[in-house]
């Protein structure tokens, strides 16, 4: 089976960077925020048990789907920069609304609907939570006000910017490593869809010469969002892994996030590196 390595090893001396921020890992405080902030982060896994995707037997994405599930990961974080903005967001505990499985405020009557991401991007948060595995456009969208897909008035709409790189040969070029390292630092960043060969990871920082990622290679009961009570813990990873810079395959995508103005910043910074 797949494990999990419970306590990871951070060197004191090297920052901890974070799709954008810097943690001080020799400071007690500080190295608690960068847990707190990682731990915050949507992971999205292999599930088994949903229903059989149309035309085919399957009832799981193990071995298939860890693309897709890094692909969502980065998306996710578009997501709640659009929704919440850049915070650090600790798990919900048990008994809070969030913890059972429902934002405060109304819920979607229909329990026919789906419950994808496709309804975040239509910037409805209160018509419930995304579904591991439902497929959603990449770009979310803004809150909508009578007229599906109308923004409120003054209301930006958000961007994902998506940059398909090649970073070497065979191997990834040490001459990109830089390179890496300074967009993962960017504010606008969600991250790297990579990973090693035939082996999809989400990179989302690094320290030193090491990458940080979440691992979607683990499988796990699929979650049924219909329920009035269901259960948060498993989207959430509370231990980063580490790879080198060395093995990262040099096929990947890079994530970005902007809104109005943004824009212009994020060229003005893609430009510098």
């Amino acid at each position: 089976g797949w494990t999990l390595r419970p306590r990871p090893h951070f060197s004191p001396r090297d920052p901890l960077y974070l799709l954008g921020r810097v943690y001080t890992p020799g400071n007690g405080e500080d190295l608690a925020r960068f847990r707190r902030d990682f731990c915050s982060r949507l992971w999205l896994t292999y599930r088994s048990g949903f229903p059989a995707l149309p035309g085919t037997p399957r009832t799981t994405d193990c071995g298939w789907g860890c693309t897709l599930r890094s692909a969502q990961m980065l998306l996710g974080q578009g997501l709640l920069l659009h929704l919440l903005g850049r915070g650090e967001r600790p798990p919900p505990r048990p008994g809070t609304p969030a913890a059972a499985g429902r934002p405060p405020g109304p819920r979607d009557p229909s329990p026919s609907r789906p419950r994808d991401v496709a309804r975040l991007v239509r910037g409805d948060p209160d018509g419930g939570t995304a579904a591991p595995g439902a497929p959603g456009p990449g770009t979310p969208g803004s809150r909508t006000s009578g007229t599906p897909g109308a923004p409120e008035p003054g209301q930006p709409r958000g961007l994902v910017l998506l940059v398909p790189a090649r970073l070497g040969g065979e191997n990834l070029n040490p001459v990109y490593v830089e390179c890496v390292k300074e967009l993962l630092q960017l504010r606008s960043c969600l991250g790297i869809i990579g990973g090693k060969p035939r082996h999809s990871l989400f990179f989302l920082g690094f320290q030193g010469d090491s990458l940080l990622y979440l691992d979607p290679h683990l499988v796990q009961p699929c979650v049924d969002t219909a329920r009035e009570n269901f259960p948060l813990q498993s989207f959430h990873c509370c231990f980063p892994r580490k790879i080198p810079f060395g093995k990262m395959d040099p096929s990947c995508t890079f994530g970005f996030y902007t809104r109005g103005t943004e824009l212009e910043q994020l060229w003005g910074d893609l430009s510098q590196v």
